[in-house]
């Protein structure tokens, strides 16, 4: 959800790129599953709304140790305070 809001709404991409590439990393994906959900947090098809993550507080609720999963993953912020 958290990523899907970030890279539809917060970096303007096309929601197709990221459900493509979890279809890729995932195992166990359903595909029908997976573009239903990228579709529907990204605001498109049958039902528009918006549903935009607040992306700060969603990293200061699961991700409360000063962002250390976010740095492990994401290289770039790495070393940043």
């Amino acid at each position: 959800q958290n990523v899907a809001s970030v890279l539809a709404k917060d970096l303007k991409l096309d929601w197709r790129l990221g459900a493509e590439f979890y279809q890729l990393c995932l195992e166990d994906h359903c595909v029908a599953a997976n573009f239903g959900n990228w579709i529907y947090f990204s605001g498109v098809g049958g039902d528009p709304k918006s549903r935009h993550f607040r992306t700060v507080s969603q990293a200061a609720r699961y991700d409360p140790d000063n962002g250390s999963y976010v740095r492990n993953w994401v290289s770039g912020l790495r070393y940043c305070d």
